[in-house]
C-alpha cells in the first residue's frame, strides 16, 4: 500500500489535507478538511500512518508513505503492530517505509478532545473541565454513513449547543477515511486510528488530545480505540492521550452531577438517519438503563420511553457487551422500582449462554460457524477464542 506525498490546499478559514492511496492496483484520494486555525500546513505525513497501517495490514501488503514521518511514532507502530496481530492472527505486520523520518514540527499550544456527543465523549469533556482545562472540542462530521445532509446539518448544530453548555470552544473536522476503510473492515476495529489520523492533522494548534475512553477496567480488551494502542499514535508534536477508564453508569453520573444541561443533548445511537436516538438497538437500550438507574432517564429528551421487552429481546455476542450490560445490572436499585428492568437484563444474558436448539447444532460445526458473528474482528476474536476454549476444549483459531 502506498501513501503519496501530503497536498495542502487552504480556502478561507479552511485547510484541506489530502494523500492518494493506492493498493492492490485500486487508488482512492484521501482528505481531511479542518479548521485553518488548528490545521497543520506542511508537508508533515505522519497523520497517515495511524489512517493506513491497519489497512496495510489486512491488505496483506507492505506501507509505503512518501513524505517525512514522525521517527517517535514509527518506532511506537511496531509495538501497535504487534498488538493488531495478538487481536487477529489472520492480518498480516507489515514492512513501513517512509521518505524520511524527522521530528514532527509543534505548532500552537492547545489541547483537544473529541465529541461526539456520546456518554464517553461527554465524561471526557466533564473531567477535563473539573480540571481546569478548556480543550477544544473535536466533532467528525461524515463519520456515519447513513445520515443525510438534515441530520448532518442538526447533529453539527446539536454539537454546538453541548459545546456551549460546557463554555469550550467547537472544532468541525470533515473527512472521507470511512468510506475508503468500511469495505475493508469494522469501523470498531479502525476508528482508533480515524481518531490518531485527525489528532495528529491538527498539530498545527493543538499539542495534546484526548480520545475518550470507550471501557471501563473490566471490559477493557481488544477494540479499535485501546489504552494499548492510542497512546502509539504520539508523535514530537502531539501527544495523544486515551480517556480515564469507568465503567457507563459512573460516566453517566458524572454528567449528571456535573453538567446535568447536557442529558438533553445525549447522542449513542448510529442505526438511523437522525440526530436523536432511536430507543430499539443494543446500545440506545444500554444507555437508557444507565439512565434509568441514576433516575435520570426523563431528562434525557432524546430518548423515547424504554420497552423491557426490548431489552430482554436483546442478543449481544460480543463479550464486552455482556459485561456492558452486566455493569448495568449492578447499578440498578434493589428495590421494587427496577425489579421488572433488572429481570429483563438477566433474561437477555441467560439468551446469550442459553442459545436455543438450532444454536445448540451449530455449536457441533464451531469451527466453520463461529458463535459470535459480531462486525469488528477483534472483539469476534477473543469472544469466539473463549466460547471455544470453555466449550471445545481447543483454540480458535
Amino acid at each position: 500500500m502506498i501513501a503519496g506525498a501530503i497536498q495542502t490546499v487552504t480556502s478561507g478559514d479552511r485547510v484541506t489535507r489530502s494523500s492518494q492511496l493506492s493498493w492492490n492496483g485500486e487508488e482512492e484520494q484521501l482528505w481531511i478538511d479542518l479548521p485553518a486555525e488548528l490545521a497543520r500546513e506542511d508537508d508533515d505525513a505522519s497523520e497517515l500512518l495511524p489512517a493506513c497501517l491497519l489497512q496495510a495490514m489486512r491488505r496483506h501488503e507492505d506501507l509505503e508513505i512518501e513524505g517525512r514521518v514522525s521517527p517517535r511514532m514509527l518506532r511506537a507502530s511496531d509495538t501497535a503492530q504487534a498488538v493488531f496481530h495478538a487481536w487477529d492472527l489472520s492480518i498480516r505486520r507489515a514492512s513501513v517505509a517512509v521518505g524520511s523520518r524527522e521530528p514532527s514540527e509543534r505548532g500552537r499550544r492547545g489541547s483537544g478532545c473529541f465529541f461526539s456527543r456520546g456518554v464517553d465523549s461527554m465524561h471526557a469533556a466533564v473531567l477535563a473541565r473539573m480540571r481546569g482545562d478548556a480543550p477544544t472540542l473535536i466533532f467528525c462530521d461524515r463519520f456515519d454513513a447513513i445520515q443525510g445532509e438534515e441530520t448532518r446539518a442538526g447533529e453539527r448544530t446539536r454539537a454546538a449547543r453541548a459545546a456551549g453548555v460546557l463554555d469550550l470552544p467547537l472544532a468541525i473536522a470533515e473527512t472521507n477515511l470511512r468510506t475508503i476503510t468500511d469495505p475493508l473492515m469494522d469501523w470498531s476495529d479502525m476508528h482508533g486510528g480515524g481518531l490518531g489520523f485527525i489528532a495528529l492533522s491538527l498539530a498545527g494548534g493543538l499539542e495534546r488530545v484526548t480520545i475518550p475512553s470507550t471501557h471501563s477496567p473490566r471490559t477493557v480488551g481488544p477494540w479499535g480505540s485501546s489504552p494499548y494502542i492510542d497512546p502509539l499514535w504520539s508523535t514530537e508534536a502531539v501527544e495523544v492521550v486515551h480517556g480515564a477508564l469507568a465503567a457507563r453508569p459512573a460516566k453517566v453520573a458524572v454528567i449528571a452531577e456535573h453538567a446535568p444541561s447536557l442529558l438533553p443533548l445525549l447522542k449513542v445511537c448510529f442505526r438511523e438517519d437522525t440526530p436523536d436516538n432511536c430507543g430499539r438497538c443494543n446500545k440506545c437500550l444500554l444507555t437508557m438503563v444507565n439512565l434509568e438507574a441514576q433516575g435520570l432517564l426523563e431528562a434525557a429528551t432524546s430518548f423515547p420511553a424504554l420497552e423491557l421487552e426490548l431489552v430482554a429481546a436483546q442478543r449481544p455476542g460480543n463479550f464486552a457487551m455482556r459485561l456492558f450490560w452486566l455493569e448495568a445490572h449492578r447499578s440498578l436499585s434493589p428495590e421494587r422500582r427496577h425489579r421488572d428492568l433488572r429481570r429483563a437484563i438477566e433474561r437477555l444474558l441467560r439468551g446469550v449462554a442459553r442459545p436455543g436448539p438450532v444454536e445448540r447444532l451449530r455449536r457441533r460445526e464451531f469451527r466453520r460457524h463461529p458463535r459470535s458473528d459480531e462486525g469488528g474482528a477483534f472483539g469476534r476474536h477473543r469472544t469466539n477464542s473463549a466460547v471455544s476454549l470453555m466449550l471445545e476444549g481447543e483454540p480458535y483459531p
